[in-house]
């Protein structure tokens, strides 16, 4: 049996130490202000998950106006969002925590811009391939929001290159149709990825975190992303010296198959990548045994997304024998008692089953 050690630190690549091996993921919350700017209710969300978590990350944060996705989603490409969250990097790091921020562009789903930009063309939901000066600007606009994340006060950074955004729009064979040095095969389709993240890592401090989230395999929607290829793009990354490479799956423990066999998707990452470059996994993790046994396949630290809503102190009670995970649906009751506002309630119950009153399962 695997030992738990999730309570123990871990050390990254730049030098930085975790003091335990659990994370909160970057959650979708819709609480900024309209500005981008971050509002209290946001601030109070993540303050009540301080001391418990070893690492919390921001929702995904825009790096340009014409990359937003969202309403009340945060923003990083003006100086001017900087200062509230000053104030909330401080609380978090008082409390012994680590925080950081995921950059964040939308590209063909950037619905409040008026020209979107992506790999392809595509009249009927208005997007359009980018030129190499725009996508120049998008690496130029990454290395701003990371160096004013690092003025704000956070520990690092994690570029969000998963779940159908900009970046997975370029990895994928689907719908990447360049035939410049973008597109092609995965060393082109992976280029904006890869030079993005080596931009924001010369521009940053040398203990300053970079952490890159990917789509590992399809899912729902997204298609086009090949596990052999993934292995690829995660080497290249191991390359770099990013500190986390975390997998956006459906199930931590989601298997594919490779070489005509099934496997867990986290062991092929693991395996094929180099240990400095640590591997993180959020994926249906609720319970102390389901983390553990992420551990097992081969995750370096767990992040979890809806457990971490519910239970804002997971990883202190939950190595505690009388542990029960609260699964959904959630009675809307406790949300006051978790720092979930009103405008996080309402988004949640857009989501099949997972709170009373809410839409349901289809």
């Amino acid at each position: 049996m695997y030992m738990d050690d999730l309570n123990e630190p871990m050390k990254l690549n730049c030098g930085q130490r975790l003091m335990n091996k659990i994370g909160l993921a970057p959650l979708t919350n819709k609480q900024s202000n309209e500005d981008g700017t971050l509002n209290d209710r946001e601030f109070e969300w993540l303050k009540m998950r301080g001391g418990h978590y070893g690492l919390i990350s921001t929702c995904a944060t825009y790096v340009s106006k014409d990359g937003k996705a969202w309403e009340g989603q945060l923003g990083l490409s003006e100086d001017r969002h900087i200062k509230n969250l000053q104030r909330l990097t401080d609380e978090i790091k008082m409390s012994g925590s680590k925080i950081i921020t995921q950059l964040h562009h939308g590209g063909d789903k950037a619905v409040f811009s008026n020209d979107k930009i992506s790999c392809y063309d595509d009249t009927d939901i208005e997007v359009r391939n980018a030129s190499k000066e725009e996508l120049q600007e998008v690496m130029n606009n990454y290395v701003l929001a990371a160096k004013r994340a690092e003025k704000a006060g956070f520990n690092g950074i994690e570029i969000h290159g998963a779940n159908g955004y900009l970046f997975t729009q370029f990895l994928s064979h689907n719908t990447n149709k360049r035939n410049d040095e973008y597109g092609g095969d995965i060393e082109g389709r992976s280029r904006l990825l890869l030079e993005t993240v080596e931009a924001v890592r010369r521009n940053v401090s040398k203990n300053f975190m970079v952490n890159v989230r990917i789509s590992p395999v399809n899912t729902y929607s997204l298609k086009g992303i090949d596990i052999e290829e993934t292995i690829l793009v995660a080497k290249w990354l191991g390359e770099l010296n990013i500190d986390i490479l975390s997998l956006s799956l459906r199930e931590y423990n989601m298997e594919t198959i490779f070489e005509d066999q099934n496997y867990p998707v986290i062991q092929l990452i693991r395996d094929e990548t180099n240990d400095n470059m640590k591997i993180a996994t959020a994926g249906n993790i609720w319970s102390r045994a389901d983390a553990v046994n992420a551990r097992e396949i081969g995750a370096d630290m767990i992040l979890l997304g809806r457990a971490g809503i519910v239970h804002p102190d997971w990883p202190t009670v939950s190595s505690k024998m009388n542990f029960k995970p609260y699964y959904p649906k959630w009675d809307p009751a406790i949300f006051q008692k978790v720092g979930v506002s009103k405008v996080f309630h309402n988004y949640l119950l857009k989501f099949p089953g997972l709170v009373v009153g809410g839409a349901e399962k289809r």
